[in-house]
């Protein structure tokens, strides 16, 4: 099995970010996730 590098962007960026890291890590897989959550709202 290879490496793995996941990139979780930030509040207003990008899963397409992660290419930025291609560079970097060129003996592994780079992958996005686009993270979104919402706060319950208190009562």
């Amino acid at each position: 099995m290879g490496n793995l590098v996941i990139y979780v962007h930030g509040k207003g960026g990008s899963a397409e970010e992660a290419k930025h890291f291609l560079p970097l890590f060129t003996e592994s897989d780079v992958i996005g996730f686009d993270y979104k959550s919402q706060n319950p709202l208190s009562g």
